[in-house]
């Protein structure tokens, strides 16, 4: 990727990405951790 803006842009949005990916990731495990609460109640 060139340093120019588009490459800038490029690598911005595939942070994003991969941000999204491991925010979601810790999400899926909140919710089964509280789902197991809920259940052993």
């Amino acid at each position: 990727m060139g340093a120019g803006p588009l490459g800038r842009a490029a690598g911005g949005a595939a942070d994003g990405v991969q941000g999204a990916d491991q925010w979601g990731r810790s999400f899926g495990r909140w919710v089964v951790w509280l789902r197991a609460i809920w259940v052993a109640q």
